[in-house]
């Protein structure tokens, strides 16, 4: 599960690292939850875009009257066949920048939150895909969830899931790869050596919570 992550880099970085100028209402943010509007990586005219859209996905066919599930994460295991996300997955697919994840510890009075970084903290990002949606009014709503696949040795003590870490060298493969089975090979879990995970402020209990971790 990804359910709460953070991106605290500033502008400038985020078109450094990448290669996409990030939107104007873009800002480092430390507790990010589903149905914020937040900063997805795509391609757009040939190349790379950076654009705010809302977490939790909405296919085309989806109806605010009878479909009210808009899922913040995608299991890889059936990403590529299940109608909810396998025209995205052919089509739409987007990586979405963070500096971190959180999971909690659920045995302890409040529960823990714990962060996981990767490589010591550098910025990197999730596997995600993306819709646009129309509403009979005809408002456009874009949409994105993040993937999430069998956890590794790390995360396993706090979860039973983890989201679908890409490594840098894999970002430009996963938003222009035609062929799906070279897609799905890339929603393994990222290796445990590589992530740390530490204790937060249970402040971070609440999704409304923005200070310090």
């Amino acid at each position: 599960m990804c359910g709460r992550y953070a991106i605290t880099l500033p502008k400038e970085a985020m078109r450094q690292l990448f290669g996409a100028p990030a939107p104007d209402d873009c800002r480092p943010r430390v507790n990010i939850s589903p149905q914020s509007t937040n900063t997805v990586i795509r391609l757009a005219d040939g190349g790379r875009e950076a654009i705010q859209i809302k977490w939790g996905l909405r296919p085309l066919w989806w109806k605010a009257d009878k479909t009210k599930a808009e899922p913040f994460n995608a299991q890889a295991e059936g990403v590529a066949s299940k109608p909810f996300f396998r025209d995205a997955f052919k089509h739409r697919r987007c990586a979405v920048p963070a500096t971190a994840f959180y999971e909690w510890d659920r045995k302890t009075v409040p529960k823990t939150p714990y962060q996981f970084t990767v490589d010591g903290g550098a910025p990197f990002c999730f596997a995600g895909l993306w819709e646009r949606w129309k509403s009979t009014e005809g408002e456009e709503v874009q949409t994105y969830t993040i993937i999430t696949t069998e956890p590794n040795k790390l995360v396993t003590q706090w979860h039973n899931r983890m989201p679908v870490i890409l490594d840098r060298d894999h970002v430009d493969a996963w938003l222009t790869e035609s062929d799906s089975a070279l897609c799905q090979a890339m929603l393994a879990a990222f290796p445990a050596h590589r992530m740390d995970a530490v204790a937060v402020s249970p402040k971070m209990n609440s999704s409304r919570y923005e200070g310090p971790v």
